[in-house]
């Protein structure tokens, strides 16, 4: 079950040849954003992810979980996540899910399991 991950804001993605490809996009957000905001992604799975300029992820900076307040469709949540503040960001979000990459983190690019291991366990505790 391949998919493909885009990010929505990004000029160079030929949309055209993923329209039958299971899809997952990131969406960058930067104001309050309605469900009516996100009619035109067409994606099986949305991200909703901290804007940074000229970056598509991975910057470890939360948001404004506020400007998400209103969006009903479901969504993994992005953006700065790690073991501390995870179970609060589910609580006041309630997403469908979470995404994380350098809150787990030792340095760039280096995973460490016991961080891992910790937003894991801490994911859990909110169910």
């Amino acid at each position: 079950h391949d998919l493909v991950q885009w990010v929505w804001d990004d000029p160079l993605i030929n949309r055209k040849k993923l329209l039958y490809k299971r899809q997952i996009c990131s969406y960058r957000v930067q104001t309050q954003i309605h469900d009516q905001d996100l009619k035109d992604i067409a994606a099986e799975f949305l991200i909703l992810d901290s804007y940074s300029k000229g970056v598509g992820g991975g910057t470890g900076e939360t948001f404004n979980w506020e400007l998400i307040s209103k969006v009903k469709r479901k969504f993994l949540l992005a953006g700065g996540l790690d073991p501390s503040n995870v179970v609060n960001a589910i609580e006041i979000v309630k997403p469908f899910g979470v995404d994380v990459a350098s809150g787990v983190e030792s340095s760039p690019g280096i995973k460490d399991p016991q961080k891992v291991i910790q937003f894991i366990r801490n994911v859990k505790s909110t169910s």
